[in-house]
């Protein structure tokens, strides 16, 4: 595979001289990890550019019902048609197979997630012809190394780009001498550019968003994450919610949240239909990834989910940290100086009295260590996606020819 690489860069460094658009295509299996929404407007935005989106298969598309993967498959095609945003289908849903990616689609491409093993689309795939980018749709902060450096898949792409250098060097530490194709490069992360720091809540009607993760482990199986909580806490937040209507309600539950509690049996598909259905009723639900306003608008966050607490901390408001007792993951310096910012529940007491405190009483005690942290982190200067851009341009004058 490495050797195709100088042979592409010098091709698009000929488009680039001769003013022919690069073709940039972004794989997106499913609105809700949709991140790179900054990159793509700078890139849309650029005449050098012809920027699309490929829709790809469903995650778990092989373990839903076919009705279930193709709901899930037309739901991220209308997601983006509804924003003028050019899709192609990179999956058939009549036939539940993959569609190939063919020299004339693409010149880069952009991937998301490494659990992505879909047939004629992958980086070996498109080795000849295309420039593979990899930037995962998390902001990474436990830093589980397995999961987010060591996957077969993350030795393929050109290029990994990750937060900073410090997190290129966790990770590359971790690798040692594993063969890799390309190189990682510490830029910042795109989901990031769009949310804008304002600690100060106003004195409006309260946003909370509820936003629950997926690693439920009933059977305490090995390997799992363990970040849920919602075992001990989805059903009495929801209560809680109803009491409490005084408050906007946004429920944005991680997209596997609902496969899992089926599949574990911790819910019926009925009762899961009703759960959410609830919520919709005293607030709204969010499913999509293009959430950088919604945190915006809101005033504070209520997760157990291991990303947002990287990503909503931007905005500098509280962050109620649902912690699992299970969760052996333990934060590490990259992101370990935010935790202490972050107001952290156990237990139900200890959530009920958070609730009390920060979301009736409006109370922050936390707010100038949060603000102060922030200030450390590169993530407040700047926008990734220039960083990305520019370096992929440096890239194709530097390395071709």
């Amino acid at each position: 595979m490495r050797h195709y690489y100088p042979l592409v860069m010098r091709r698009l460094r000929g488009k680039l001289l001769s003013d022919e658009p690069i073709k940039v295509l972004f794989i997106v299996t499913e609105p809700a990890k949709w991140k790179l929404q900054s990159l793509y407007d700078l890139m849309a935005g650029d005449s050098r550019f012809h920027v699309q989106i490929g829709v790809s298969c469903p995650d778990f598309a092989g373990e839903k019902n076919k009705s279930d993967a193709l709901s899930a498959f037309n739901a991220a095609c209308d997601f983006f048609a509804a924003r003028n945003m050019p899709t192609i289908k990179l999956w058939l849903p009549d036939k539940a197979t993959p569609s190939k990616l063919h020299r004339n689609c693409a010149d880069i491409i952009f991937y998301q997630q490494v659990w992505f093993d879909v047939k004629w689309q992958m980086p070996y795939d498109v080795c000849k012809w295309a420039i593979s980018c990899y930037i995962p749709y998390f902001v990474a902060n436990y830093g589980d190394v397995a999961m987010e450096c060591l996957k077969p898949l993350h030795r393929l792409f050109n290029y990994h780009f990750v937060q900073d250098e410090e997190w290129k060097h966790l990770y590359e530490s971790a690798l040692g001498r594993v063969f890799r194709v390309g190189r990682m490069v510490g830029l910042g992360h795109p989901m990031l550019d769009y949310i804008e720091f304002d600690p100060k809540c106003g004195d409006g009607k309260q946003c909370v968003i509820y936003a629950p993760h997926w690693t439920i482990n009933p059977h305490n199986r090995p390997g799992c994450l363990n970040y849920a909580t919602f075992l001990w806490n989805g059903r009495e937040i929801l209560e809680y919610a109803k009491r409490h209507k005084e408050m906007n309600w946004v429920f944005k539950p991680h997209p596997n949240l609902a496969y899992i509690l089926e599949k574990f049996k911790v819910m019926s598909r009925g009762e899961i239909d009703e759960y959410y259905t609830a919520w919709a009723q005293i607030g709204r639900v969010e499913m999509s990834g293009d959430y950088h306003r919604l945190f915006n608008e809101s005033s504070s966050l209520v997760t157990d989910c291991g990303s947002f607490l990287t990503e909503y901390v931007v905005t500098g408001k509280p962050i109620i940290h649902l912690i699992s007792a299970t969760c052996t993951h333990k934060p590490l310096a990259s992101s370990s100086f935010l935790y202490p910012t972050y107001y952290q529940a156990r237990s139900l007491d200890e959530m009920y009295s958070l609730f009390s405190s920060i979301l009736e009483r409006r109370e922050d005690p936390k707010r100038n260590v949060r603000v102060s942290a922030l200030r450390k982190a590169i993530c407040v200067e700047g926008k990734a996606a220039s960083r990305i851009l520019n370096f992929i341009l440096d890239e194709i004058a530097g390395k071709a020819g």
